[in-house]
């Protein structure tokens, strides 16, 4: 009897892993993939980039946010508030307050986008050699770029990339993923 794969399962034994990762090893191929995601000229040439802060030993982003900054590209980071995502333009790290499950965000006061971002780079629990994106299951990023036609990128380690992923309708595909060993492009 072959046993059902699901989401739930894939998801608990990708951030078991995830979270066995040290600091050391998080940041050294963090620095890796932000060397493969300088290969994409989408990411060099973007204006708007949603961009998020890292939790539960996700990709780090520092670098990503640095260089973002010194290219004058606008930084959005997903926000909470009256009960709906938005785009949320990051200002400072400073007047960052805490979101749901853990996220940091901008407060109320920041400006959201008007019109569509450029590009989008997402966290993930898991991607497939299909693009398909495997999240914590609340649909955060589903809801958040379900109609922008933003370049979505996806970053996550090696391990991350499975052949399959249960896919549904509302679920969202990468254009890209990158990992430390390289970048995959549909």
């Amino acid at each position: 009897m072959s046993k059902i794969i699901t989401k739930d399962s894939i998801r608990k034994r990708l951030l078991i892993k995830r979270k066995g990762l040290g600091q050391d090893v998080i940041s050294k191929k963090s620095a890796e993939i932000f060397e493969n995601l300088l290969k994409i000229d989408k990411f060099l040439h973007a204006k708007s980039i949603l961009l998020y802060l890292p939790i539960n030993n996700e990709v780090e982003t520092r670098k990503i946010l640095d260089y973002s900054r010194s290219k004058d590209q606008e930084i959005y980071l997903p926000a909470y508030f009256n009960g709906k995502w938005v785009c949320s333009k990051f200002d400072s790290e400073t007047d960052l307050i805490s979101g749901p499950y853990g996220t940091m965000q901008q407060p109320k006061k920041s400006g959201q986008i008007e019109g569509n971002l450029d590009l989008a780079i997402v966290p993930g629990v898991g991607f497939s050699n299909t693009f398909v994106r495997l999240g914590y299951g609340k649909g955060v990023y589903d809801r958040l770029l379900s109609e922008s036609s933003a370049t979505k990128i996806g970053l996550g380690f090696e391990f991350q990339i499975l052949e399959d992923i249960p896919f549904e309708p509302h679920d969202l595909k990468m254009d890209f993923v990158v990992t430390n060993r390289g970048v995959l492009s549909v």
